[in-house]
């Protein structure tokens, strides 16, 4: 109440220019004012000591919603957002401060680094927070490798040590379900997303808990800092070696590099992993975890949608995934094994593996997983038992058809390759049962051949439409962040404002400007 209290007397007192003020920067103006930061100032509280000596520290709510602010208007450096602040006295008012009294520079990165580190505890010479480690040169030592060794390798994945991999984590994971998250950033970060941008959505009816499609896809995020790091040996001195295998200083902790295949290219960063939830046009961010560059999908995956899961039920959220959506880079046993386990049905296509082994009974698979006939066509998926786990597949050359008012099936017998019909007297013959439990990555509860999965398997672009938002709408790279704990609080920061932006423009739909001036006004 008092942030609106401070912005109705800004906004009043300068009546003269009032409209042309209001339509500057207008969205942005109207979204930051309709955010709640009730249900996440405790949380932000916490970070500060209960009795500061000295001077009172700023207002953790205010600090965060300038740097939400920060964000929605493609301001990339806290630097320059500090020095705008001080000289635009009504966009300091609609970041929460008084004209001309708005913070320093140090007090934003120290409200970054209050909430890296966690709940305020006394200083201890024993204990080294989470920022100081992040802080300065770090020794490193990357071995360099011949790229084309490494395409190579890219190229062929050793699918059964990934399938170890993942099998393994996918274990550890459902052993410690029932344990709360670990209080660190992500979880904190997690915490700030459900109160300002996934329970609001849910509210606006923007995302149904009780339907989650959900689509995960991972993205290359590149490091600020150097990737060629600063040299500490004499080995371009004494033996004119610019490329040496020594150790080195670089001032990101946890970069590492890594394999980008969309740009066909190698990067030194990390690897964000974002899981979203695609409806009414909006493409609405539900978690976001970050790892290593060196760290593929087939983990990222897992450990996202656990800490989600758990994220849900944390916040009294009741959530029903019905769909977890995934490229073919997640096609691993270990990913099967998971999601059946949580009741969830798992979209992966097969990668570049396929479905070479065959089937029991000499049944012969197609590339797809999809059972093939006598005359190598891939069947039709007829039925599917949930209780006894079983696919039903049939003739490919007999389908249904309305005739007449009746439903009945008829056999198109010319496109037979064989000619001539294996069970010509029945409706669906031959007709094979395949049964999930034998191996879930060839046979899914949703078919790869059915309509079901090509309809939802186009729900993922939303994932990727997101991942490419947060690059070019949100100039991600040009803030040259040289941490991963800096790198994903801006990615959060980012999905909240996409969550906000995607009220708003339900909340404005169809109004004019004027319409929407007005409702500005009506809100302060």
């Amino acid at each position: 109440m008092e942030f609106i209290q401070k912005f109705r007397q800004a906004y009043n007192s300068i009546k003269s220019t009032r409209k042309a003020i209001v339509f500057s920067y207008l969205d942005e103006k109207i979204i930051i004012s309709d955010i709640d930061f009730s249900p996440v100032a405790e949380l932000l509280a916490s970070l500060y000591s209960p009795e500061p000596r000295g001077r009172k520290p700023r207002d953790p709510v205010c600090v965060l919603r300038s740097l939400i602010l920060m964000v929605m208007l493609n301001e990339t450096s806290i630097t320059r957002w500090a020095k705008r602040l001080r000289s635009d006295e009504f966009l300091s008012v609609i970041a929460g401060w008084e004209p001309g009294k708005s913070p320093s520079v140090s007090t934003f990165y120290q409200f970054l680094y209050r909430l890296q580190d966690g709940p305020y505890k006394k200083k201890c010479s024993h204990i080294e927070k989470p920022s100081e480690l992040d802080k300065g040169w770090h020794k490193r030592n990357f071995k360099k490798e011949d790229k084309k060794k490494k395409k190579e390798q890219k190229k062929e994945i050793d699918h059964q040590k990934q399938d170890s991999i993942t099998q393994k984590l996918a274990e550890e994971l459902l052993a410690n379900s029932e344990q709360p998250r670990q209080n660190d950033l992500t979880k904190r970060l997690q915490d700030l997303l459900m109160e300002l941008g996934v329970k609001p959505s849910i509210k606006k009816e923007l995302i149904d808990p009780m339907e989650l499609e959900l689509c995960g896809d991972g993205s290359s995020i590149v490091s600020g800092a150097r990737k060629q790091g600063k040299c500490i040996c004499n080995c371009l001195k004494e033996k004119n070696i610019r490329k040496c295998d020594c150790h080195r200083l670089y001032k990101d902790p946890d970069a590492d590099f890594g394999y980008d295949p969309y740009r066909d290219e190698y990067y030194y960063g990390d690897t964000m992993y974002q899981i979203c939830y695609s409806s009414k046009g909006h493409d609405l961010p539900v978690n976001i975890i970050a790892g290593p560059a060196s760290e593929t999908d087939y983990t990222l995956s897992l450990k996202a949608y656990d800490s989600c899961i758990k994220t849900f039920r944390e916040h009294d959220i009741t959530a029903n995934i019905t769909a977890a959506i995934m490229d073919a880079g997640h096609d691993a046993m270990g990913n099967y094994f998971y999601f059946r386990q949580k009741d969830i049905p798992a979209l992966i296509p097969l990668n570049s593996r396929g479905a070479k082994e065959a089937y029991r009974d000499n049944i012969k698979l197609s590339s797809r997983g999809i059972p093939l006939c006598k005359g190598c066509i891939e069947m039709r998926h007829i039925s599917y038992n949930k209780t006894k786990m079983k696919h039903s597949f049939g003739c490919p050359v007999k389908r249904g058809t309305h005739r007449k008012g009746n439903y009945i099936y008829v056999a198109h017998t010319e496109e037979c390759p064989l000619g001539a019909l294996c069970s010509p007297d029945t409706k669906h013959g031959p007709v094979v049962s395949i049964s999930s439990r034998d191996n879930p990555r060839l046979f899914p509860d949703i078919p790869r051949s059915s309509q079901k999965f090509k309809e939802l398997y186009k729900l993922r672009t939303g994932t990727e439409r997101s991942n490419a938002a947060k690059k070019e709408a949100y100039p991600f790279h040009r803030a040259r962040l040289k941490s991963r704990a800096a790198r994903l609080i801006r990615l959060y920061l980012i999905a909240i404002v996409e969550h906000r932006k995607a009220i708003y423009k339900e909340d404005t739909k169809g109004l004019s400007k004027e319409q929407i001036v007005e409702l500005f006004e009506n809100k302060i």
